[in-house]
């Protein structure tokens, strides 16, 4: 290549927005290579081969500072440890005026994405806006390239302008761009194309003019007011032939995954090595994610992040154990606004841990955003999950930027753009239940008034779940530190917003039983029905139940019971926001309603009654049995006729299986005695062997059943032991919970055993098998009818002062202050 032959250096451009269409073919090498070329190479993450092309480079006399300069900079602006150094030569190349306009363009449409990898997208719009002027009022070149450099920098601000939530600017850049190419002419300069395709410089071009044209359109469309009909345009053109590449590499990656854990479930035989591959998936995947961003291919941007994000978390799955691959999982998934597998994976991480790749990556994208202020719902999960991980300083900025949330527009970077106010609203409310309540250092007044003014905007908490937010934050506060003119100006908005008829009454009385405050008379007389029975079962009705109050409930229960055996007998069942076989249960135990048995009973024994109903009461009846006593003409009947559990109806949307009702009725045949020991062996075994892992947590939970009525059985703890060591983190917690339990029971068996694990688990990373520990050693202080002396105080004082948790913090002190009372 010349200067005479591409004076506006295209040939830079196209190595960011087609690498492949110039860089060296591995079949076909060559003697020579150009710095464009290499460049390429660098945006393809072809390592290997740019190091051996480098070296030959050096050797020639092309060397020119500042391009070499740009190379040098693109490389470390992909390098982790040397991002910042290399966006600093990327902005310096890109303002260079000795540079040819192609490879100032280049530096600029490299750093531009970089600089939104980690968080900042909006920074260098607007280096973007007027250098794509510059090259415009340019004559250099031929008109068609230079309108592709142009459309390439606008489409690079139209992307980035979308991510930071500015998007009136982000069409407007759209707009630019099909103007641009529509008014350009069909000359295009030439340069040397790669040996490894079968068309010249100018179809490059070409094919990557209709790709950033197609890119624009549908970013328009993905903007546009919904009774925009230009999607089916976008729909029906054909693919573009530019992205071809794109697509098949992040396919390749996908299969080399698939491969990967194929060979790791199906070992051979035999012993192979392969030699200086590298990461050849990586290389795929990051190489067509980066074409994708360079491209402004705004769907294939949040498709690649998110599948990269995948192929971190199956490889950390499979036992990759790179802790940084933890913290780019996050990132991609967060920024692929992947919500569903975010969220997957941050409560995994949660659970087992490394917990300060939560706490690393929450704090840096606190620091990155906070000048900006512009956050997304994925954004907020990952605040929400390491709420408890982070510094009070972070946190209390995290509050802000919540805040900041509710009042926007939209609720994603690359999608979800139009998100009803409420939800928003929600989401926010329920980040600063999290972060409020991890920390007691937060600027209470300052947080609190800021929510009163997210709560008095027009319909915010005026939908059942935004409402149910607020209460779940008012359950997180401390209202004793707050002043009464707070505390009043919080209860008018509340009583505003509860007005609505979308809002639940419970959730109204809920605020007020937090605050410490009489609820108004009128809200407590106008409730009916299940919402008059949660309310009492809650403690939110003002006063203690009287015997009124009781009878009422048991009257409502009951007739619920009656008319759903009458509605199952003729094939109709409800969906409850609150099951009255639950209630029924509750009131049972809690408030010895003795006379709610026979209809419950009946239900029980109905075989038209859904199952779904039944667990909810069989789980609350094992739970609580040791709150009541069972009627021995209860007893009688369950042990003349059992519960049935093959039939009943089938729900085809949310089917409950067999098993869980099995396992239910176990368990409470176990709490009351009602089972023979054989039999009751021999169904926890053969569950603690099943594949289901809810079927595994349940067996853990059978044990603990069965030892706290017979302390002197042994198989129990032996079962329980073996669960604690399973691979699935749930079923660890229940195991964990249960053997923190049983090692408070004086004169079970195998109690050095069990509290030897106890101490393991103590000592576990993440959060789950602490805090199931902690959670067992809780309850057994709250079933106990005399003091205990808590064992394995050391270890849990030892949690307190220096577990990453201020949650397991909180929960140590309350276990330690229980076992002190």
């Amino acid at each position: 290549m010349s200067v005479e032959t591409d004076p506006l250096g295209i040939q830079w451009v196209v190595a960011c927005l087609s690498p492949a269409d110039i860089s060296p073919h591995p079949n076909f090498r060559i003697d020579y290579v150009s710095e464009p070329e290499l460049l390429a190479l660098v945006i393809q993450f072809q390592w290997q081969e740019y190091a051996d092309y480098r070296d030959l480079f050096e050797e020639t006399d092309e060397v020119q500072d500042g391009t070499r300069m740009l190379v040098n900079a693109a490389l470390k602006s992909l390098m982790t440890d040397t991002v910042s150094a290399g966006i600093q030569g990327l902005y310096k190349a890109a303002k260079d005026d000795n540079l040819t306009l192609g490879a100032r363009v280049a530096a600029a449409l490299i750093v531009a994405t970089v600089s939104a990898d980690i968080d900042q997208p909006e920074k260098y719009t607007r280096l973007l806006d007027e250098l794509a002027t510059t090259v415009a009022r340019s004559s250099i070149g031929s008109a068609g390239s230079r309108a592709l450099a142009v459309a390439g920098l606008l489409q690079q601000g139209a992307l980035r302008s979308f991510e930071a939530g500015t998007i009136d600017l982000s069409r407007e850049f759209a707009n630019r761009v099909i103007d641009t190419l529509n008014g350009s002419d069909s000359s295009w300069d030439e340069f040397s194309v790669s040996r490894g395709i079968g068309w010249d410089a100018s179809e490059s071009q070409r094919r990557l003019t209709r790709f950033i044209i197609g890119n624009a359109r549908s970013l328009l469309a993905h903007t546009a007011d919904l009774s925009d009909n230009s999607w089916v345009d976008i729909v029906r053109s054909p693919f573009p032939t530019a992205a071809v590449r794109q697509t098949r590499d992040m396919l390749s990656a996908l299969t080399a995954v698939t491969e990967e854990t194929f060979k790791r479930n199906y070992k051979s035989s035999t012993r192979t090595r392969v030699l200086g591959k590298g990461d050849a998936v990586l290389t795929l995947a990051y190489s067509s994610l980066l074409n994708a961003e360079l491209t402004g291919d705004v769907a294939s941007t949040a498709r690649s992040r998110k599948t990269l994000g995948d192929i971190f978390a199956i490889r950390l799955a499979n036992g990759a154990s790179d802790p940084e691959w933890y913290g780019e999982a996050i990132r991609l998934f967060r920024q692929g606004e992947a919500d569903d597998n975010l969220k997957r994976f941050l409560q995994d991480v949660r659970e087992q841990g490394p917990l300060d790749s939560l706490s690393r990556s929450a704090e840096s994208l606190i620091d990155t955003r906070m000048p900006q202020s512009y956050v997304t719902s994925c954004d907020l999960l990952l605040l929400e999950k390491a709420a408890d991980l982070i510094s009070p300083e972070h946190a209390a900025k995290a509050i802000r930027l919540a805040l900041d949330y509710a009042t926007l527009k939209r609720g994603g970077r690359l999608k979800d753009i139009n998100n009803a106010s409420w939800k928003r609203t929600e989401i926010a409310l329920s980040t600063i239940a999290s972060l409020i309540f991890v920390d007691s250092d937060v600027n209470l007044p300052s947080a609190l008034d800021g929510v009163i003014e997210i709560i008095s905007m027009p319909g915010a908490v005026r939908e059942q779940f935004a409402f149910s937010a607020l209460a779940k934050l008012a359950s997180r506060i401390n209202w004793d530190n707050v002043s009464n003119e707070t505390r009043n100006e919080w209860l008018n908005r509340v009583e505003s917003a509860a007005s609505s008829t979308r809002v639940l009454s419970t959730d109204y009385l809920r605020i007020y039983a937090e605050m410490n405050e009489a609820p108004p008379q009128a809200l407590v007389e106008s409730l009916s029905g299940f919402e008059f029975v949660v309310a009492l079962l809650n403690g939110i009705i003002g006063h203690a139940p009287t015997a009124e109050d009781l009878d009422r409930t048991t009257h409502i229960v009951a007739t619920a019971l009656v008319e759903d055996r009458r509605d199952a007998a003729k094939g109709t069942y409800h969906g409850y926001l609150w099951s009255p076989f639950s209630m029924a249960a509750q009131l049972i135990t809690s408030h010895a309603r003795d006379d709610l048995w026979p209809p419950l009973l009946d239900a029980l024994l109905d075989a038209n009654v859904s199952k779904e109903y039944k667990i909810d009461a069989l789980d609350t009846l094992a739970k609580r049995s040791s709150m009541s006593m069972m009627p021995t003409y209860i007893r009688e009947a369950l042990q003349v006729s059992r519960i049935p559990v093959e039939s009943g109806p089938r729900d085809p949307f949310f089917p409950t299986s067999i098993d869980r009702l099995n396992i239910a009725c176990r368990n409470f045949y176990i709490a009351y005695d009602l089972l023979d020991d054989g039999e009751v062996q021999e169904g926890i075994l053969r569950d603690s062997r099943s594949s289901e892992s809810r079927i595994r947590a349940e067996a853990a939970k059978g044990c603990l059943f069965v030892v706290t009525r017979k302390p002197d059985v042994e198989w129990p703890q032996v079962v329980v032991t073996q669960l604690s060591f399973d691979h699935d983190m749930f079923v660890r917690h229940r195991a964990a919970y249960v053997l923190a339990y049983l090692s408070m029971v004086g004169d079970i068996k195998f109690r050095t055993v069990v509290k030897s694990r106890v101490r393991e688990l103590l000592g576990e990373p993440g959060i789950s098998p602490s805090m199931g520990i902690l959670h067992g050693l809780r309850a057994f202080v709250d079933d106990a009818t005399s003091d205990s002396t808590l064992w394995c105080e050391d270890e849990v004082r030892e949690l307190l002062h220096s577990h990453p948790s201020r949650n397991i913090r909180a929960a140590a002190r309350k276990v330690l202050d229980l076992y002190r009372r």
